[in-house]
């Protein structure tokens, strides 16, 4: 699972479900602009711009050649208040998203994006 978030509600609950019990399911990678509290067993890309073809590097090397069956993600860009520049602002960063996943996902696309605008 690939998880592109500051909430760390997201992460944890992804963990729990995937990687703590007796036997692993997956692995959790996370992904934030901001530094992330560790979480043993999960793969945490700090201060990375998910946006940036240098971190979509990271997260295929970090993939290694396997495939992810979810991206979760409830990003949004910081408001500017010019409500031109903050749509074209979500809208690239869900494309970039889009990309992403389409680039390391599995058959099965199970792809959540919520957009928050505030």
């Amino acid at each position: 699972m690939l998880e592109l978030s500051a909430c760390l509600f997201y992460r944890n609950i992804a963990f729990v479900l995937l990687v703590v019990p007796n036997e692993p399911h997956g692995h959790v990678i996370s992904v934030d602009l901001q530094h992330m509290w560790p979480l043993s067993g999960a793969t945490l890309l700090e201060n990375c711009d998910v946006t940036s073809d240098k971190t979509q590097e990271q997260i295929k090397q970090v993939l290694n050649g396997r495939s992810v069956d979810v991206v979760l993600s409830d990003m949004a860009p910081a408001a500017s208040g010019v409500r031109s520049l903050d749509h074209d602002r979500i809208v690239h960063l869900a494309l970039s998203v889009l990309r992403l996943s389409a680039a390391i996902m599995t058959e099965v696309l199970i792809f959540f994006f919520q957009l928050v605008f505030s």
